[in-house]
This record gives structure tokens, sequence and C-alpha cells, in this order.
């Protein structure tokens, strides 16, 4: 997807997001990824896609939710850091660093 000029087509945007709700930890850390590349940043549809990964079960899909969170919300969207501050309350410390670090 890196290698398509796919930025902002909503076909591709929605394939992605449908790979969001993939049972395999590493499909859904794949497609989050994909999101940064091929989303156009503020877009309300990606934003809650990726919202909704930072309360996943695996941390290293919440982590790559939170790095793409900075990358697909606009800087001071409320709802982006209020989620992520949330993070700040988990009991994993990585989680926690990641959040701090998503902050910044």
């Amino acid at each position: 997807l890196r290698r398509l000029d796919a930025r902002g087509d909503r076909c591709t945007t929605e394939t992605v997001i449908s790979q969001l709700k993939h049972p395999d930890a590493g499909v859904r850390e794949s497609a989050l990824k994909a999101l940064e590349a091929t989303c156009i940043k503020g877009d309300s549809d990606t934003i809650m896609g990726v919202v909704e990964h930072l309360s996943d079960v695996a941390d290293e899909v919440k982590r790559t939710a939170l790095e793409a969170l900075r990358l697909v919300a606009p800087l001071g969207d409320d709802l982006a850091v209020s989620l992520t501050a949330a993070n700040l309350q988990s009991s994993s410390p990585a989680v926690r660093r990641w959040s701090v670090e998503a902050l910044l």
C-alpha cells in the first residue's frame, strides 16, 4: 500500500479499516500502519477505527494505534487526546510509556 498513490482514496481506506476487525493481532497492527499511509489526516472514520484499538488486547496493537493516532488525528484533537490520556492508567508500564510519548 505504501507504494500506491492511495492517500485519500475512500475505497482503499475502507478496505484497510475493515482489516482492523481481523482476529489476528498482526493483521490489525499492519492495518493500522497502512492507515497512516492511506488516509487523509482528520478523516473521522479513520480516527474512530484507530481509537477502537487503544484498548486492544494485544499491547503491540495498542502501541501501533497510539503511533497511528498521532498521524491521523489533527493536533489537539479532543477525542484523541482524552483517549490517549486514559491509557496513562494502564496496568502495563509499556502502554503508559507509549501513551506519554503519543501525547508529546
